[in-house]
């Protein structure tokens, strides 16, 4: 019990102001809030936040849904616990979102401050009890507001000075606990307050429990306590309050001042303390203001939370301190006065005194009402008496041992007696079970009365019938003690039951043994009956079934299709059928093929009568052959693409050599300060460009060679990781997880570059205004399941790179066209629509599966799996030395190519640089020059495909005819395999289209100069 000294008028004004406040808003309908508690259910300061919060909503919002969470972080903080908290969260609140969420103190605030977005995201947050708190933790938060917990420590000393003076040092303790290092802030910013004092911290984070009592024993006579939280020491172990506040004020040689309320309790004296109750009513009025539609942006964070000035009656005793010095406050733990002292016998003598007016009043009463009894007694036994002889039933009054006292004309009847047979008749006799009459008078004298009890009676007649017997123990003004049996014929409503049982059970035993589903509805859609193949199907028992709508056990967004469609359809038409999915009792879906009618029987409501059968594994195989149709389908169109890409290609790449190979002849003629040679380099660029475009088409297309080496992916995806870093914006935050011990892969470092780059580049486009981009690998085997159900997958071991974004993701109908050559979603101008189709040519040529998941607003993840192989040796690539002069020389070289301009343009080239050079336009007509000038020629230059005889074949004729002959082939790609077949055969190098000058020349005189 607490009394004031005098009143605080500001509390007063909130209370008047919320009380108005609630009478003059319109309410809320049924808004819900959760309260997320930092600490523990049973720590004082929560408890009363919890508590004060509760009562001051439910006044404001009568019917609103209250939830409360506690962190327990007092007790344990790590983060895996934290992340266990915030997995808890995400799962209950799933599909259950507040108006509000209210979280108090500093770890509660924080843990919304990280998961805000993604546990409530929009939702209105409201702090209290928060010390550690800047204004910069909200920015870009407009939905959070609050009440910052500051305690007034200046007032604390100022009020100490005035009851204790005299003393130079203050002792302040407290904990390592995020309060703790709070309040040793304020404290640190009121020293300054007061030169001359000598402020002494008893820290928590270097101080056991044990040590900081022992320092508190020892102060000296000039000094105060300043108690601010102790629940944690330096061993990291909660220390209950409970336990440390009353044994710090019990060792404390001088006093103890206090920062919270309920710390008086435990002997300290007092001080401009924090309430919880006062903090909680403060928060209270803001949660009502954004509930009410105001926004959290428009009030302003409290940056000073109320404290009021409390003392410990005991405590002021114990210090010898005149109550006349103290400033106005409240004082609590005060005795109380004599009234309060004997309240108990002065209540108690005066309600003794109230009962016996009462007992005198009432006896005088029974005087009147039993004279008026006595009149009225003789007309009612009369009145009784001809009630009890016209029952139809049989009533019999017997003594304790069955002796018969009385029995009416309807039992004489049904036993067959005469009235003047009744004397000395024991009613034992009319039992023809005694067993029966045993059980009977067992309930009779355990209950006190029995009714409905069926038995087996006999008549005088012998005839044995069905008796439903009901007795009431009555007892006279003596003590004597009656029993009243009332006894109804039932044979014939039994021998009816049994025709009825029998025929029910004819037809539950046919309802159940129909492999089938039935049942009824009533026009709700509840069971009102099911069969054991529904029961079995769903795993309930029927009569668990019973009375539950069909629409339970379905998911929850399909509930209102069952209202509207279904219920309404057989309301309208009379009938509805379908296929409808359900969840089974254990969580699996089923799915069930329905037909339902409405019936309108003559007598009675109407009613749903429906079967059913199980169709679930038909739906899922019809699922599957969909998938793999589909997936086929799309392999097959990716695969006629690609083959259509590759064939433009090849004789793009034919167009090109004549733009570029004359383009570079013209500009090896042209001085440096020529005006042409700018244009003709500009020329030159253009067809590269192009150039490039067609290997984009042939890496779609899979027809390009592939340098592939042993690589360790992790080594590739930590250098695309700095070029990533220098190409996208900074807004966009890169973050790795890459599994040690990553297996080795067989690849080109060169293309899984061009891979990651591609696929990082849209993933930059699919976020212009920020977000994440996470690159993954890790070791996975793919089982023959999943490669039966993703078309190109094959079984095996794989490295997995993943690659993920958070942008605007991406439609089903975008994601069936994403690998497909020139298809892009980007402006005119801005992309080719080739990156995807490459990314796919790069990943289908290392024989590995690329799949893509995407839904709008929640980003895309590609998966590509590159098959593992056994560890190797991982090469470095040595650098080309570009500035060495091209390579010429005097051989003869027969040059075959169909294409009539690209072979002079091939013999200007090499004719530019010394090289005879022969020309055949097919592999026929070059192995005729061959076998003719076989001396002269020094090398053949080989286009590897041409109409009539291929250039692998013609290969194979010139070595027949020469195994030593010299062959270098030329082709933009290979069909009928990699150019590596080509050398095995026994090529001595390749010439890839459209001609590079350089790279021509080179690989000539290479070819000429091996040694055979």
């Amino acid at each position: 019990m607490m009394y004031l000294k005098n009143y605080p008028i500001s509390i007063s004004a909130i209370l008047i102001f919320l009380f108005f406040s609630t009478l003059s808003s319109p309410c809320m309908a049924h808004p819900d809030i959760l309260m997320i508690n930092s600490y523990h259910k049973g720590y004082p300061w929560t408890d009363d936040l919890v508590k004060t919060t509760i009562g001051a909503m439910k006044e404001r919002f009568r019917d609103c849904n209250l939830y409360v969470e506690y962190m327990d972080t007092k007790r344990i903080k790590t983060a895996g616990y934290l992340n266990l908290f915030q997995k808890i969260m995400e799962e209950k609140y799933r599909n259950r979102r507040p108006d509000i969420v209210i979280v108090s103190d500093d770890n509660a605030f924080r843990f919304i401050l990280h998961t805000h977005k993604k546990l409530f995201p929009g939702t209105p947050v409201l702090f209290m009890g928060v010390n550690n708190f800047e204004p910069a933790m909200i920015t870009g938060h407009p939905e959070i507001t609050g009440v910052v917990q500051s305690v007034n420590i200046e007032d604390t000393i100022r009020v100490a000075l005035t009851l204790t003076p005299g003393f130079k040092r203050v002792a302040v303790i407290y904990d390592n606990t995020a309060t703790g290092r709070g309040y040793r802030k304020q404290v640190l910013e009121t020293e300054e307050s007061f030169e001359g004092l000598d402020f002494i911290h008893l820290n928590g984070a270097l101080l056991s429990t044990d040590e900081m009592l022992e320092r508190v024993e020892t102060l000296p006579a000039n000094s105060i306590i300043l108690l601010c939280i102790w629940v944690r020491d330096k061993t990291g172990a909660y220390v209950p309050w409970e336990r440390t506040y009353p044994e710090i004020t019990k060792r404390s040689p001088v006093p103890v001042y206090g920062v919270i309320d309920y710390m008086l309790d435990f002997g300290v004296l007092g001080g401009m303390v924090q309430s919880p109750k006062y903090h909680a009513l403060e928060a209270a009025g803001m949660a009502e203001r954004i509930l009410r539609g105001e926004s959290p942006a428009r009030i302003p964070v409290h940056m000073r939370s109320h404290n009021v000035l409390m003392f410990d009656y005991r405590a002021i005793r114990k210090w010898n301190i005149d109550e006349e010095r103290l400033p106005d406050g409240v004082i609590i733990n005060r005795p109380k006065g004599l009234y309060y002292k004997y309240r108990k016998w002065v209540w108690g003598a005066f309600g003794t005194l109230c009962f016996l007016l009462l007992v005198i009043m009432i006896l005088l009463g029974n005087i009147i009402r039993r004279k008026r009894a006595e009149a009225a007694l003789a007309e009612r036994e009369e009145w009784y008496r001809s009630l009890f002889e016209g029952s139809l039933d049989a009533i019999v009054i017997t003594t304790e041992d069955g002796r018969i006292l009385d029995a009416n004309a309807a039992w004489c009847r049904l036993f067959g007696y005469k009235k003047e047979e009744l004397s000395g008749l024991n009613v034992s006799r009319g039992w023809a079970d005694p067993m029966q009459r045993e059980i009977w008078q067992k309930e009779l004298k355990e209950k006190g009365s029995v009714r409905d009890y069926e038995f087996k009676g006999i008549g005088k007649d012998g005839i044995v019938r069905d008796l439903l017997l009901s007795t009431t123990v009555r007892k006279d003004a003596e003590g004597n003690v009656a029993y009243q049996n009332i006894c109804r014929d039932i044979t014939e409503q039994k021998e009816a039951e049994k025709r009825v049982t029998r025929s029910e059970k004819r037809f539950r035993d046919l309802f159940d043994s129909v492999s089938d589903l039935i049942y009824t509805q009533d026009l709700e859609g509840r069971f009102l009956t099911a069969n054991r193949a529904l029961s079995r199907i769903f795993g309930y028992e029927v009569g668990e079934l019973i009375g539950r709508k069909a629409s339970d056990f379905m998911k929850p967004e399909w509930r209102s299709l069952f209202e509207k469609e279904y219920l309404e359809g057989i309301k309208s038409c009379g009938h509805h059928e379908g296929i409808t999915a359900y969840f089974t009792r254990g969580g699996r879906k089923i799915y069930i093929e329905y037909h339902s009618n409405l019936v309108l029987p003559e007598e009675g409501e109407p009613y749903i009568s429906g079967t059913g059968r199980d169709v679930t594994e038909r739906v899922l195989t019809e699922r599957q052959i969909k998938k793999v149709q589909d997936q086929l389908q799309q392999a097959q169109k990716m695969e006629a693409i690609g083959t259509l890409a590759g064939g433009i290609s090849h004789d793009f790449n034919n167009l090109l050599q004549a733009i570029m190979g004359y383009t570079q002849i013209i500009m090896m003629g042209k001085d440096r300060d020529d005006p042409d040679l700018g244009r003709l380099k500009e020329i030159e660029k253009a067809a590269q460009r192009a150039s490039e475009l067609t290997q984009q088409l042939l890496t779609f297309s899979r027809k390009v060679e592939s340098k592939l080496r042993p690589v360790d992916l992790n080594l590739e995806v930590r250098a695309v990781e700095k070029l990533l870093k220098r190409t996208i914006p900074k807004m966009i935050r890169i973050e790795l997880h890459l599994q040690e011990g990553l297996k080795i892969i067989n690849a080109d470092p060169a293309q899984m570059e061009q891979v990651m780059m591609n696929l990082g580049v849209n993933a930059r486009d699919a976020m212009p205004d920020g977000g994440k981009l996470v690159i993954k690998t890790e070791n996975v085997i793919l089982d023959e399941e999943y490669s039966r159900t993703h078309m190109g997958a094959v079984p095996g071991e794989y490295v997995l790179l993943s690659i993920s974004d958070t942008g605007h993701g991406m439609d089903r109908e975008t994601l069936e066209h994403i690998f497909e050559p020139f298809y892009t979603t980007k402006e005119t101008g801005k992309g080719t629509g080739l990156g995807l189709s490459m990314v796919y040519g790069i990943v289908k040529n290392h024989q590995g599966y690329i799949a893509c998941s995407s839904e709008p607003g929640e980003g895309t993840t590609f998966r590509i799996y590159f098959p593992a192989i056994e560890s190797g040796t991982m090469e470095q690539e040595a650098e080309k030395d570009e500035e060495r002069d091209a390579p010429g020389g005097n051989e003869t070289i027969l040059l075959v190519d169909d294409e009539a301009f690209l072979r002079e343009l091939g013999a200007e080239m090499l004719g530019r640089f010394g090289y005879t050079v022969l020309q055949a336009e097919n592999g026929e007509t070059a192995l005729e020059i061959y076998e003719k000038k076989r001396a002269e020629i020094s090398l053949i230059v080989l286009d590897l495909i041409m109409p009539g005889m291929g250039g692998k074949k013609c290969l194979e004729e010139i070595l027949r005819m020469n195994p030593r002959a010299k062959v270098v082939i030329a082709s933009g790609y290979s069909v009928n395999g990699s150019p590596q077949d080509v050398l095995d055969a026994g090529a001595r190098g390749y010439i890839r289209k459209p001609y590079d000058l350089r790279q021509m020349l080179d690989a000539v005189r290479e070819a000429l100069d091996e040694k055979d």
